[in-house]
């Protein structure tokens, strides 16, 4: 009898032993489920969240360049807006390189003021240069406290200290009139005394404009400065025949394409250098000075009045 309970109990005992573990197990495995599941869940959210991110750098790239696209028309920058097709290509060029004026933006075939003329002549030189005038006019010795009497703008001044403008005479008075406006011819003989004057540029290794165009007959003082700027490819004069239309009416377009021209073609190997002491001045050619109306005299170049010039399509 009492075998049979020992017996009893010991198999009681037993089933407890192999009972107990199993439930443990079970336990173990639910508890790994919810772990698994878990971990499941927050690789979800954390894959949404970075595709919602990526997606929203995708909509802000989008939207600038929508807001881009807004800023141009047809295509183009929008401060060229106004300009001639034959000068949109190199006007953004000149636009992408700094060479451009912002009150020329909307103006392109507005006629460019003698002032204007004087800041992208700056503008042009501190491009070539890497310098500012003041420290191009130090290396060179050039006088910048000798201002002209109706302006005290530093790139007129800049201009008369290097020779590049003699300025007009105004009843009497030697003056550079700002407000005034530059010819095709007058502009690109500035260009050419820049690089006779600031980087000692021997222009009578170039043709003469003449050779190239036959309406410079009465244009005899821009003649190596046109051939020059004709040899580099500065110009290309205008449609119409071997003609470069010198009196015709410089154009804010026409501007902005001389100057670009001459950064890209003229000055890409040039130097300033200080003047030899004791280096005596060559003397120029002495300049027509005709009357304007009563106004005054030009001392830069002889202007003149070109009603055959109007209207026509410019290939500069």
């Amino acid at each position: 009898m009492k075998r049979r309970i020992l017996a009893i109990l010991l198999s009681l005992a037993l089933c407890i032993s192999l009972t107990v573990p199993a439930l443990a197990d079970d336990d173990d495995d639910a508890e790994a489920v919810v772990t698994s599941e878990d971990l499941d869940e927050e690789n979800g959210e954390e894959a949404g969240e970075a595709e919602d991110g990526e997606e929203g750098e995708e909509e802000e790239e989008e939207e600038e360049e929508e807001e881009e696209v807004e800023d141009t028309e047809d295509g183009l920058p929008a401060e060229l807006e106004g300009a001639d097709v034959w000068a949109i290509e190199e006007l953004t060029f000149a636009l992408e390189a700094n060479l451009l004026l912002d009150v020329m933006f909307g103006n392109w075939t507005g006629s460019t003021s003698r002032g204007i003329a004087a800041e992208m002549m700056v503008l042009l030189v501190e491009n070539v240069t890497g310098m500012t005038i003041e420290e191009i006019a130090e290396i060179k010795g050039y006088d910048m406290e000798d201002m002209f009497p109706d302006t005290d703008a530093v790139a007129a001044t800049f201009l008369k200290a290097s020779g590049i403008s003699d300025g007009m005479v105004v009843d009497g008075e030697l003056v550079y009139n700002p407000e005034g406006t530059f010819n095709r011819a007058q502009f690109v003989t500035m260009i050419g005394r820049m690089a006779e004057e600031v980087f000692n540029i021997d222009l009578s290794a170039y043709s003469l404009g003449s050779e190239t165009f036959d309406d410079l007959g009465d244009y005899s003082w821009a003649d190596p400065f046109v051939g020059w700027a004709a040899d580099l490819g500065i110009t290309q004069g205008v449609a119409g025949g071997n003609r470069f239309n010198p009196s015709g009416a410089l154009e804010n377009q026409h501007t902005g394409v001389f100057v670009y021209r001459a950064f890209t073609f003229a000055f890409d190997d040039v130097t300033v250098e200080a003047a030899e002491e004791g280096e005596e001045e060559e003397a120029g050619e002495e300049e027509e000075v005709e009357e304007e109306d009563g106004e005054g005299e030009e001392v830069d170049e002889e202007v003149e009045e070109d009603e055959e010039g109007e209207g026509e399509e410019d290939e500069d």
